[in-house]
């Protein structure tokens, strides 16, 4: 692999759909007849977690637990991002010996600045070579035009994953992995 560069890294939540909740109430005669349809306010959802440079992409990592049946989506906090790095991220930046010349950026979410992060962050690349709040090279607030996965990734994949209905949570990781695996350099020259 060429041209290591820079990696940008982010996660987010993609839903299968937004349905709200509905009441019904009607009158007919002197009789009231009330319906009642409870639909979830929010859909299903799978979190993602994706980097690259514009070279190539590392990974599509979901955030999920083992449930009693099937994986469930679980909330991103330090530990599991932590977790993702260490046992997910590095290593595939090791494979094709890309740590050494990488330059990691992401933004200050809570669980990208959780004190394990950083520690692990700063072992692998040096202070030097992170983009991030609370690094010397601090990640300005409020400011997602700088990383490519708000400005272009995120949205790409939505309007690609959402060309038609989903029935589910299975179908909607295997629309995100067949995009994201469809992804080229060549997607990416908006950049």
């Amino acid at each position: 692999m060429h041209g290591h560069g820079t990696f940008c890294g982010q996660t987010k939540p993609i839903s299968i759909s937004k349905v709200l909740s509905i009441l019904e109430i009607s009158e007919y005669g002197e009789e009231r007849i009330r319906s009642e349809c409870n639909l979830p306010l929010h859909s299903q959802k799978v979190t993602v977690w994706c980097c690259f440079t514009a070279a190539f992409i590392v990974g599509l990592f979901f955030f999920e637990e083992i449930g009693p049946s099937r994986p469930v989506t679980c909330i991103v906090n330090g530990t599991r991002y932590e977790s993702l790095l260490r046992n997910q991220f590095i290593p595939a930046l090791q494979q094709p010996g890309c740590v050494d010349s990488t330059i990691f950026m992401q933004d200050g979410t809570p669980s990208h600045i959780a004190t394990s992060v950083k520690q692990l962050l700063n072992l692998q690349f040096g202070n030097d070579r992170i983009i991030s709040r609370y690094f010397p090279t601090a990640w300005p607030p409020r400011s997602p035009d700088l990383n490519p996965c708000d400005l272009w990734l995120w949205g790409y994949l939505k309007d690609a994953v959402n060309g038609g209905p989903i029935a589910n949570l299975d179908e909607l990781k295997n629309r995100i992995t067949q995009h994201i695996h469809n992804t080229t350099t060549e997607n990416s020259n908006l950049l």
